[in-house]
């Protein structure tokens, strides 16, 4: 199962150095990354002027790391596809996720404008929808025109002031299951974990290994968490450190090499060799003194 990792504002990961973000990454073992690229009609994470999108996009693709944008909409497919485009083509992205919520409620025309034209405009990109955990709560939401269009569903499941990650993720994927046979569609499931604080909430390090053990238990092929930077900034390390050691690579430390002492006995036996090696050397000159002697 992949382990990817959201990362919603760079400069709150390594300082914002894409070097060491890349390789950290590398280290934990993140097969993906999912970078904030924009918001509505305009692109994000730019610091002090600087966009640092580019660099850190690369530096993660330098290590072998596969990079993806993802972009919060608010219901206006004109400029929010135009910002995708912009980000897609200029940035080299392997795939885009449309974070879309209450802004896109009750706009089924919208919802198809916006994933119709971005599935036509890059088929052979991945495209994601990123929502709600449960479509039952939320019936309005044009979820029809999204799982259709997206070959991939995300849905947040953020199981906010309670404890039962694992339940919550069950329950969000069968109710997926039930809305992809009604609408005759198949994108893959590919949930987000909470890996955060909020409104007095805080997530456990044991609610991330309940999440992790339910979708290793589903058997699903990837689970990503968000996000990277709220643990680091709000303190979650023992939290993360659960993302951080689920399948990382295991790095095996050769043991130190240990040189003995050279104690009496072993200075003796080695004096005694270089002795023999000496009489050795003598008794070939001897040997060739004498024979030198028996040709006159």
């Amino acid at each position: 199962m992949k382990k990817i990792a959201w990362i919603w504002k760079i400069k709150g990961v390594e300082g914002g150095d894409p070097l060491k973000i890349a390789a950290k990454a590398k280290l934990f073992g993140f097969s993906d990354v999912y970078l904030k690229v924009a918001d509505g009609g305009y692109r994000y994470n730019i610091t002090d002027g600087v966009d640092k999108c580019p660099a850190t996009v690369a530096a993660l693709k330098a290590v072998g790391i596969k990079v993806w944008g993802w972009h919060y909409v608010y219901g206006y497919p004109q400029y929010e596809i135009a910002a995708a485009r912009v980000r897609i083509d200029s940035l080299k992205l392997d795939g885009y996720i449309i974070d879309a919520e209450v802004e896109y409620k009750d706009k089924p025309s919208e919802a198809q404008a916006l994933t119709s034209i971005l599935r036509s405009s890059y088929p052979n990109l991945p495209l994601a929808i990123a929502s709600y955990r449960f479509p039952t709560y939320h019936p309005e939401f044009p979820w029809k025109q999204f799982l259709t269009n997206c070959t991939i569903n995300m849905p947040q499941v953020y199981w906010q002031g309670a404890h039962n990650a694992g339940d919550q993720l069950e329950r969000s994927f069968n109710e997926f299951q039930a809305l992809y046979a009604k609408f005759g569609v198949n994108p893959v499931y590919e949930p987000v974990a909470s890996v955060y604080s909020e409104h007095g909430w805080t997530v456990g390090a044991a609610d991330v290994e309940d999440f992790i053990d339910r979708a290793e238990k589903l058997k699903l092929p990837a689970v990503s968490f968000y996000c990277w930077d709220d643990a680091i900034t709000q303190g979650f390390s023992d939290q993360w450190k659960v993302v951080e050691d689920y399948g990382a690579p295991v790095v095996v430390v050769p043991p130190p090499v240990v040189v003995p002492p050279v104690d009496e006995r072993v200075k003796q036996a080695s004096d005694i060799l270089t002795d023999v090696v000496s009489d050795i050397g003598k008794l070939n000159s001897l040997v060739l003194q004498a024979l030198s002697l028996l040709k006159k």
